[in-house]
């Protein structure tokens, strides 16, 4: 059991909810891509390449969703494919992933050679055969999505600093997804269409986070004798932004998925936590940014002329992973001041706070402190903390990775 023990009198104590990009100190970078260099997608694995000194391949373009419709999302509404000549790295260090429509008139085939990339295990047949559904005959749009080559991804913290298209049809997202022991788990760092802006119904000012949890497996349509199984989302909030500073401008969407808690961030700012242990995924997940374009994107009149004007591009300018700082064998005690001032970060197994002559908080203090079974602070002598000190106490699991 993990207890958090507030037995002291004290004079003040700022137990903040400040929120932070990241834990500064508690972190560490695991990797980071700032999409600088001269890349390009191998068209035979569909991985990145270059021939910069120290690359490092993290990337994978995306030519089909891991679904039973593959080529595209879904076969009724999204009539895309996923293209690495639409996942584009640029000479200003973004990458781009870019919709557009390729026919107004005839659709590309699934079995055309000409018309596009095709997975190699692409079902073109023209039946449903039990397993997957009739061939994408309707393919009129373009898109692009990336996923990582090492999906070993789990608990830590997520960021991503991109400009969202904001049009009818589009989908962008950046997300977990992977197959528990029985179930599929869908981690939304940012899911933005016009179904995921009802905290405004605009497009430019909302999105949606939260947690996709499926106990059937890959099952997303309800169990006739058991419509308890089905899909479901669980912590999904309805986002709100300035219209001053809209999603068309830069904006940074992070996560921090801990063993028993997950926060979303906007902009530093805390938007959405659950902390419903049975929803929170504990093993690693995919990772993954997507643009798919769904039936919104077609005008009402004209079938398939797209509804959107200028640019459609979802312009990411970085990706940055951050792991924990496991120090979870150790059991510190604060005694002075300057065990607050000279503080060794990392995920403790326990902290106790407290002197006989009583502790006064440094006042330029802003830290973090994280345990695995508690944090005691004692009433011998008591804790002072003046304004301005801002101290966040964290009892959560240790992450070994």
């Amino acid at each position: 059991m993990k207890k958090f023990f507030l037995p002291c009198v004290f004079a003040l104590m700022v137990f903040s909810g400040k929120a932070q990009i990241y834990d500064t100190f508690n972190y560490q970078i695991l990797w980071e891509d700032q999409f600088m260099g001269n890349r390009s997608w191998n068209l035979s694995t569909f991985k990145e390449q270059s021939n910069d000194t120290g690359f490092v391949p993290r990337w994978e373009c995306k030519l089909h969703e891991w679904w039973p419709y593959y080529v595209t999302t879904n076969r009724d509404k999204t009539h895309q494919a996923y293209q690495p000549s639409n996942t584009r790295f640029c000479l200003d260090n973004k990458l781009r992933l870019v919709a557009e429509c390729k026919s107004n008139s005839l659709p590309l085939e699934c079995n055309s050679s000409s018309g596009y990339i095709i997975p190699s295990n692409a079902h073109c047949s023209g039946t449903f055969n039990g397993n997957y559904y009739p061939p994408h005959q309707k393919v009129f749009y373009h898109s692009g999505a990336i996923e990582t080559i090492d999906n070993n991804n789990w608990f830590g913290y997520y960021e991503i600093k991109c400009q969202l298209p904001v049009h009818e049809g589009e989908a962008a997202a950046f997300w977990l997804f992977g197959t528990g022991p029985s179930s599929y788990e869908e981690i939304d760092i940012f899911e933005h269409s016009k179904n995921d802006s009802q905290a405004t119904n605009n497009l430019a000012t909302g999105f949606s986070c939260g947690i996709w949890y499926n106990p059937d497996g890959t099952n997303y349509y309800p169990d006739i004798n058991n419509p308890e199984i089905c899909a479901h989302n669980y912590s999904k909030q309805y986002i709100k932004v300035a219209t001053t500073n809209n999603l068309t401008n830069d904006h940074v969407f992070g996560l921090e998925w801990l063993p028993n808690r997950m926060t979303w961030y906007l902009d530093g700012q805390i938007i959405n936590e659950c902390t419903t242990l049975k929803y929170i995924p504990q093993h690693p997940l995919n990772l993954r940014v997507t643009h798919p374009v769904d039936d919104n994107a077609m005008a009402p009149n004209s079938n398939i002329t797209p509804q959107w004007y200028g640019p459609d591009e979802l312009v990411i300018d970085y990706i940055k992973v951050y792991k924990l700082i496991s120090d979870c064998n150790t059991d510190v005690y604060i005694r002075n001041a300057n065990d607050f001032a000279n503080y060794n970060h990392g995920v403790k197994r326990s902290i106790t706070i407290g002197a006989a002559n009583g502790i006064i908080v440094p006042s330029n203090t802003n830290l973090i402190m994280r345990a695995e079974n508690s944090i005691i602070i004692t009433n011998s002598g008591g804790v002072t903390a003046p304004v301005g000190a801002d101290l966040t106490f964290m009892v959560h699991p240790c992450v070994n990775y």
